[in-house]
């Protein structure tokens, strides 16, 4: 578990080295960035991060409140993406200009999807519903137990 982070940027967890990284069954909340990433930010032009079985939510950010991939490669699979909030854009993946879209690969995952929860500059996934209905991804309040 991760939560309670405070930094100018990848709060939670701030990947930028040019090997695989894997997330697996992690807890990342409540993290706050006042530059990108408020849970995970990707930085480096060949990391290759897998998320997989994982929460992220109640991140913030000034862009990417949940994720934020600068360079490299992200997968993302049985997650759940939740309540991540942004004062700039994608409260929760945000896909920066000049990144590689195609490097985004998001699939059975529970993504909340408000208004702006998916930014990418370049207009491949600029859209409310971003990544919900592709890859069996849906959009369903996961009921978090306070």
């Amino acid at each position: 578990m991760v939560a309670g982070c405070k930094a100018t940027a990848g709060a939670g967890i701030w990947l930028d080295g040019n090997v695989p990284h894997l997330l697996e069954n992690v807890l990342i909340e409540g993290n706050v960035a006042t530059g990108s990433g408020g849970g995970v930010l990707v930085s480096a032009t060949n990391a290759n991060v897998a998320v997989t079985s994982s929460t992220i939510r109640s991140n913030s950010a000034a862009s990417g409140g949940g994720i934020a991939m600068l360079k490299g490669k992200l997968k993302l699979e049985q997650s759940i993406l939740w309540n991540n909030q942004t004062s700039g854009k994608g409260g929760q993946v945000y896909i920066a200009s000049g990144a590689d879209t195609g490097a985004v690969f998001i699939e059975l995952c529970d993504i909340a999807t408000q208004q702006g929860d998916f930014e990418d500059p370049d207009g491949d996934i600029n859209d409310k519903k971003g990544f919900i209905g592709v890859n069996n991804n849906f959009s369903a309040d996961p009921l978090f137990v306070a």
